[in-house]
């Protein structure tokens, strides 16, 4: 198990949004009825997507990879919410490739359709193949959020330095209490700390399938 640090630095990033998966594509359509748009369905508080299958859902995403996203975030935010006096840095120890896996599912999830933009395929195959290494493309940066807002961002082009016309990347965005994460093509941004860098290889073969 390897460990992430994390530091008091405080971001603003923002919007909303709620497939990743394109397995039992018929049944999420009967599902959800007829519309423009056939994975929609109308409820009281709001538009809800059927947007992942039994198997994905269950079994590898909430059966594997939210565990890990979960029991680090909790862990941060016993740190946060704690009245004792604390040093400004501390070290969580953590799975990184299960919890990066959590965070690209859930970002693939808040999609309304399957798209397959390098973004997406790059994500999709590191979660759907458990021994895939991380895409060299991908790079994962945080920053502690003490907010209880969800703010979820796909796939926004922004400039690699704040208020400069300097090289854009792509960035899609999590950000929930306690850590809010960015993934972008750019191999740093504005001095994040990274999650990737503390991927282990000898972690991949640490996941398998579970079957009930």
């Amino acid at each position: 198990m390897d460990s992430v640090t994390v530091r008091y630095q405080y971001g603003n990033l923002l919007r909303f949004s709620v497939s990743w998966c394109s397995r039992n594509k018929v049944t999420l359509e009967r599902l959800a009825g007829r519309s423009s748009n056939p994975n929609r369905v109308l409820t009281q508080n709001g538009v809800k997507y059927r947007t992942l299958c039994q198997t994905c859902n269950s079994n590898l995403l909430g059966g594997q990879y939210d565990r890990t996203l979960n029991e680090f975030a909790l862990g941060v935010g016993r740190f946060l919410k704690t009245t004792l006096t604390l040093p400004a840095t501390t070290t969580f120890a953590t799975r990184p490739a299960r919890l990066l896996r959590a965070l690209f599912g859930h970002l693939l999830a808040a999609k309304a359709e399957v798209e397959h933009t390098k973004p997406d395929e790059a994500m999709r195959q590191f979660v759907l193949k458990p021994k895939a290494a991380l895409p060299p493309e991908l790079n994962v940066f945080y920053w502690i959020y003490p907010y209880p807002e969800v703010h979820v961002v796909r796939d926004v082009a922004m400039p690699s330095r704040y208020a400069s016309i300097a090289k854009p990347g792509i960035f899609s965005i999590l950000k929930y209490f306690p850590v809010a994460y960015l993934v972008t093509n750019l191999k740093e941004y504005q001095g994040l700390p990274s999650v990737t860098s503390h991927i282990n290889p000898a972690e991949y073969h640490s996941i398998k399938w579970i079957s009930d």
